[in-house]
């Protein structure tokens, strides 16, 4: 399958930015959220060997009726007509579950003129086992981004009500993720995206060798120049800087804008990790008047669902 190469990490850490670099490759095309691998995976058995024309009709399906992201649909990052879809695998069977991923992402690859594709799907940290159980020699790259500036960004899109679920947001996602260091220094590769704005050039061309893929110097003038978006076209409304020049005053911004007792509470749900990946700690308090609220939000939350399933047994 040469490689295959996923992008993951908490989302709002630069998976974007990354990936759309990473196409800059010649040899590499990155498509950005699939979503559907360990959705379907389930139902891995049902499609057979795809060496029928039902069964593979009954995949295509599944990949136009599953989401990939709440506003975008699985089978539409491929690119692909439903006949070009169904000719890729049919071309491919017999095959597996796997094999069958394979030849949809190969066949737009090929259709950009590369040799290798990837993808960029953040939510898949909770998934790198699949990954490498069905890709054995795919490759795993997990971008980093300090949980200060991830929870102002989540909680600014709206994903959270409070400072603290957004920070127990990149909690999860990153204990998940790390995990895939057990994979070997062959398999998983980690990057902070504050690298990625200071010395984008270097950071690339380290990740590009890991890639065994050619770097060339002008990939970050090549990634502002590209018109090629689709996908995110689709979000303008989370990837607004997204064909910008790449800001090196964006890393650690939480330092000039954050409140020290938003700070002091990502801090206490995130601690362990922020010291196990290096990343600064201040130390600060957690107000009085904050730990107050907070109790209070927390019980009436707690009673609400309470309620609420008390209610759902009666109806």
């Amino acid at each position: 399958m040469n490689n295959p190469v996923f992008v993951l990490g908490c989302d709002r850490s630069g998976t974007t930015l990354l990936s759309l670099l990473l196409s800059q490759s010649p040899d590499l095309h990155m498509t950005l959220e699939s979503g559907f691998i360990p959705d379907l995976y389930p139902k891995k058995d049902s499609y057979g060997d795809f060496s029928t024309s039902k069964q593979r009709w009954f995949f295509i399906r599944d990949l136009q009726t599953t989401n990939a992201t709440s506003n975008t649909i699985a089978f539409d990052i491929f690119e692909l007509t439903d006949k070009q879809a169904e000719q890729s695998i049919r071309e491919a069977a017999p095959t597996d579950y796997a094999g069958a991923i394979n030849a949809l992402f190969s066949k737009t690859a090929e259709q950009k003129g590369k040799s290798r594709w990837g993808n960029k799907t953040p939510k898949y940290v909770h998934n790198i086992d699949l990954l490498v159980d069905l890709f054995p020699d795919a490759k795993i790259i997990h971008i980093l981004r300090d949980p200060r500036d991830v929870a102002a960004s989540i909680k600014k899109v709206g994903w959270t009500h409070t400072i603290k679920e957004a920070a127990q947001f990149w909690n999860d996602r990153v204990s998940d993720g790390l995990e895939g260091r057990t994979l070997g220094e062959d398999s998983y590769y980690e990057l902070k995206y504050e690298s990625l704005l200071k010395q984008p050039d270097q950071t690339l061309k380290n990740l590009y060798d890991w890639l065994n893929i050619d770097f060339s110097e002008e990939v970050v003038d090549q990634y502002q120049e590209d018109r090629d978006r689709m996908s995110v076209e689709k979000h303008k409304d989370l990837f607004d800087l997204i064909g910008k020049p790449i800001d090196p005053s964006r890393a650690y911004a939480w330092k000039k804008s954050m409140s020290k007792a938003d700070i002091a509470e990502i801090e206490q749900v995130n601690r362990e990790l922020i010291q196990k990946l290096d990343y600064e700690l201040c130390d600060y308090y957690i107000p009085l008047s904050r730990k107050l609220y907070r109790g209070t939000f927390d019980f009436m939350i707690n009673v609400g669902q309470k309620l609420g399933q008390q209610i759902g047994k009666k109806l």
